[in-house]
Formats: C-alpha cells, sequence, structure tokens
C-alpha cells in the first residue's frame, strides 16, 4: 500500500462527492460541446462517463449534481477543436489526481472505474489533437501557411504520437 505525504489525496468521502460532481459537471459540459461540435461519438462516450460517475457518486451516499460546466460558444471549427483538446487534457489531470484519492480512501470499485474512464480521456485528447493539427492544416494561407500552422500546433500540442 502506498503512503501518501501530498495532503490533496487525503480526503474524506464527502470531499469525494464534491469532486467527482465537479467531474460530472465537465463531463455533461463536454457532451453539450460535443454534440454542438458534431463529434457525437465522444458524446456518446462522455455520457458513459458521466452515467458511470452518477452511480458512484450515488454509492458514496451523494446527489450527483445536474448542472453542467459553462460551454463556450466558439465560431469556427478549429477553436471549437482547441477547446475541447484543452478540455480533455484538464479532464486527465483531474482523473489522474482522483485516482490518487480513490487508492488514498480505499475505493478500489471506484479507482478502477477512473482508471477506465481516464483511459478514454487519453484517447480522446490524442484523436483531438490529430483533429486539431488537420483542420489547422486545411486553413486558408495566410501569412503563414496552415501547414505551418499545423506543425506549430502539433508541436505544442504534443501531438507526437503515431496513430
Amino acid at each position: 500500500m502506498k503512503h501518501y505525504t501530498d495532503s490533496s489525496f487525503l480526503i474524506t468521502t464527502k470531499e469525494m462527492v464534491d469532486l467527482l460532481n465537479g467531474d460530472l459537471a465537465r463531463e455533461y459540459q463536454s457532451i453539450i460541446a460535443y454534440t454542438s461540435c458534431k463529434l457525437e461519438k465522444y458524446a456518446e462516450e462522455e455520457l458513459t462517463h458521466a452515467l458511470k460517475i452518477v452511480e458512484q457518486i450515488k454509492e458514496l451516499g451523494g446527489t450527483p449534481t445536474a448542472m453542467p460546466e459553462p460551454v463556450p460558444t466558439l465560431d469556427n471549427q478549429v477553436d471549437s477543436l482547441l477547446a475541447a483538446l484543452a478540455s480533455e487534457r484538464e479532464t486527465v489531470a483531474h482523473y489522474h489526481q482522483r485516482i490518487n484519492q480513490a487508492e488514498a480512501l480505499q475505493q478500489t470499485a471506484l479507482n478502477e472505474m477512473l482508471h477506465e474512464i481516464m483511459a478514454e480521456e487519453q484517447r480522446h485528447e490524442i484523436d483531438l489533437c490529430w483533429q486539431y493539427c488537420n483542420a489547422l492544416a486545411s486553413q486558408p494561407k495566410g501569412s503563414k501557411s496552415g501547414a505551418i500552422l499545423a506543425q506549430n500546433a502539433k508541436e505544442s500540442a504534443h501531438c507526437d504520437q503515431e496513430k
């Protein structure tokens, strides 16, 4: 068993429920955002995540939230993909922390469920990174060509994994 020296992992069940409700609100946000940018496959997966989180919140004795985080309104596909990519990165970071917190609480089922969700979120992150780079590459050439923009985005977004 690990010893947790980082106090952010040592939380109460009530605090875990509150954090999971924050995660649930972000999942709702993603469902809405992905539906509005025609990424229904991701929206369906986010709905599955939300349902799993709802079940865990109930098992911990909490009440699931019904409110999403605010959904940004964006004008174009490139901005929408960039926002989705940033959201996925934030979500992965939250789930990484949540996994450690669940382990510290000795919540094995929650920990396993969070690992599954985080793996899917990481796949979303990689897919969105490639979609963002491709969307940039297809942009009209201006002072910088779409290809240069895509290369810069690829480097800054760490899209170095092969598909």
